[in-house]
């Protein structure tokens, strides 16, 4: 959670050292880091916090309107809403109340992909999620997990750059993403706002970078990971492909004991 605090450029307790970079650019200025924030990395909290009386589309609705810059056509934003209703596996619950506990809504699994529909309304090019399958159980976990991948899985028709290093050390980051972060400036008139600000370039193909922690994931989600970083006490163990994390410490002497990889690691 801490790392990917850091990562998000949220606030945190203590010191940080190092610097965060996009494609090599640090982010020195507030309103760079402001930008980031807002427009380039969504973060999805651990604990769901949502109102209990409205349906799950308007909860993503009031995000889209929130967060959505206001010159754009509310039959262009409740299209996007739905769209990623869709996405997300939602639409048959979308007109169901969240629910509290006085009065029963959706489940575990629906919430959680609730608050994740709520942060991709701005289409990030980043997403962020702090330990997204904790409280849930093994059904709802893996169909969260599900629905992400499938809502971001590219395109055939798109064609996407990589960036794989050619270091051997599994501990040093391997890629950068299926293509570079953008970083643009545009007119911000249309949303309310005063001078220019950067923002991800309207129309990109650029597939988003998904980040998440996760504790004990099931077989069936370690096998959806593209990439694994595994951290013991701060520092890293090995960070590359996850499907190679296996023979790797086989290599060193530690045989996998377990048929789920996540376990034993």
């Amino acid at each position: 959670t801490s790392f990917l605090d850091i990562v998000a450029g949220r606030a945190k307790t203590g010191g940080v050292s190092g610097q965060l970079t996009i494609n090599g650019e640090p982010l020195e200025t507030e309103e760079k880091r402001c930008v980031y924030r807002q427009s380039v990395c969504a973060y999805v909290m651990q604990d769901d916090c949502l109102p209990g009386f409205l349906t799950v589309r308007e909860c993503v609705l009031y995000a889209a309107w929130l967060r959505l810059p206001v010159g754009m056509e509310d039959a262009e934003k409740e299209k996007r809403v739905d769209q990623i209703l869709s996405e997300l596996g939602l639409s048959k619950v979308k007109n169901t109340r969240i629910g509290c506990s006085q009065r029963r809504g959706i489940s575990g699994g629906e919430m959680k992909r609730v608050s994740i529909a709520m942060q991709m309304v701005i289409r990030p090019q980043m997403l962020v999620l702090d330990e997204p399958t904790s409280g849930l159980d093994s059904c709802n976990a893996h169909q969260v997990m599900e629905h992400l991948l499938k809502a971001f899985q590219p395109k055939e028709d798109l064609q996407f750059r990589d960036d794989d290093s050619d270091s051997d050390d599994p501990t040093e980051p391997r890629d950068k993403g299926k293509g570079p972060l953008i970083l643009s400036r545009h007119d911000s008139s249309s949303s309310g706002s005063s001078g220019d600000r950067l923002c991800p370039e309207e129309g990109s193909t650029h597939l988003p970078i998904v980040v998440f922690s996760i504790h004990q994931p099931s077989e069936g989600i370690f096998r959806m990971f593209d990439r694994l970083l595994l951290l013991s006490q701060g520092q890293a163990l090995y960070h590359g492909p996850a499907a190679e994390s296996v023979p790797y410490f086989e290599r060193l002497g530690h045989p996998c004991c377990s048929r789920n990889p996540a376990h034993w690691l």
